[in-house]
């Protein structure tokens, strides 16, 4: 990089008294490159966390974080850099996406009921059935109603009155629906059984690695927030050791409750840090970085909607391949890029991701649980989960934030 102005040190750097209200970069020997003015732009090479990506005359550019000014520029900001190596950018979208499902519910499609001299059917369901009954006159409301009762409770069922026929819905874990009829009625499914089925193309994950060695079925993902929590509501179990899934609060922490904790770590928080996810990854750990791929072949799942309105299988991949901003190619995030993108940031949002976000759109919420694009089982797949501050999973059938994400290489 060719550097406008070159220092020998700080004290060089602010004994020039040159106004900057241009954009200038200065080399101070002793301390490494400045930025000064406004909206420096820097090439990719240069880009770092917190520097924020715009488009310009249709062109990628980097704005260095703290030199941004929106009313002094007409580009169009798209996202912010949350991780980069020597060859790779990552990117995250200004903007979260509201919460959705991870996948869609199950939907069924039932017509030809006899409302003139009413009637009983039988719903089968895998192997279970379940009979209802509606008199001669009945409306479809009243259909709808018979057949809300006839199912279990508690377990997601829903009917929908439509004009003509009527639309079951499932929205829950368990069990996995594989059959669905309806005696003596036409049946059309709509949607599958997504949410408590495995996909069939995803690989999937049970436990992450955490920075000890050891995987369980959760580990610390952003720093402040696990700590912040566990120091107050983790375990009180004592004698344990570094191989224990449960993490033990603070006030356990000492050579009476558990010695070797204490031999291994020291202080707490480096007893926190080793319950982090462990980066970069490794053998046993989870693997699944490719959060492009995983989305490309959710968004690839469809059904035709009782109003002919085609719409996703899985809301959320969905969600995040929709942005268009910059002609950039956006996903939802891997488990292991969400972890890199949860990592760092602030609870108080100091941090250069959460300056640069709120600049231009929406910061990450630390404490709230977004989605991922990884599968963990048939019904779960992993999230970050912000009450925690951990990596874990979520049931396909709940709500969570989707943000998206995407990479540049050179």
């Amino acid at each position: 990089m060719k550097y406008l102005n070159n220092y020998a040190d700080e004290a060089a750097y602010n004994a020039d008294t040159r106004p900057t209200d241009s954009s200038v970069v200065s080399n101070i020997e002793t301390v490494g490159v400045r930025y000064d003015g406004k909206n420096v732009f820097v090439p990719k090479e240069s880009a770092d966390v917190g520097d924020i990506v715009v488009i310009d005359n249709g062109e990628l550019r980097y704005i260095k974080l703290d030199t941004y000014d929106a009313a002094l520029t007409t580009v169009e900001p798209i996202g912010v850099v949350y991780y980069r190596t020597g060859g790779e950018i990552r990117v995250v979208y200004k903007n979260s996406l509201g919460n959705v499902q991870w996948a869609a519910p199950m939907r069924v499609k039932v017509e030809g009921f006899d409302l003139i001299n009413g009637g009983t059917h039988t719903i089968t369901v895998n192997s279970s059935t379940y009979n209802f009954t509606y008199l001669a006159g009945a409306t479809l409301s009243d259909v709808s109603a018979a057949i809300l009762a006839a199912l279990p409770t508690g377990t997601g069922w829903s009917v929908e009155t439509k004009d003509g026929y009527i639309v079951i819905q499932r929205s829950y874990y368990t069990p996995s629906i594989s059959s669905f009829d309806v005696s003596d009625l036409t049946v059309t499914i709509l949607n599958a059984d997504y949410q408590a089925q495995y996909t069939g193309f995803l690989t999937a994950y049970l436990n992450f690695m955490r920075e000890n060695g050891y995987s369980h079925n959760y580990a610390g993902a952003n720093y402040e927030r696990f700590l912040q929590y566990y120091e107050v509501s983790g375990s009180n179990a004592t004698g344990v050791d570094q191989s224990v899934n449960a993490v033990v609060r603070r006030s356990v922490f000492n050579e009476v409750d558990n010695p070797l904790l204490v031999s291994a770590y020291g202080t707490y928080e480096n007893y926190i840090l080793d319950n982090l996810v462990k980066m970069p990854y490794s053998k046993d750990a989870i693997a699944d970085n490719d959060g492009k791929s995983n989305t490309e072949k959710l968004i690839s799942y469809t059904y035709i909607d009782d109003d002919g309105v085609e719409k996703p299988s899985f809301p959320a991949a969905h969600a995040a391949s929709s942005v268009s901003a910059g002609n950039v190619t956006w996903w939802l995030p891997s488990a292991e890029e969400m972890s890199v993108l949860a990592r760092d940031v602030k609870l108080d949002y100091s941090d250069p991701l959460s300056r640069a976000l709120y600049k231009i759109g929406d910061r990450f919420a630390i404490t709230s649980t977004h989605w991922t694009s990884s599968e963990r089982n048939s019904y779960n797949s992993w999230v970050y989960n912000g009450s925690y501050g951990y990596m874990r999973y979520n049931g396909k059938n709940t709500s969570n934030v989707v943000r998206a994400v995407s990479a540049f290489y050179f």
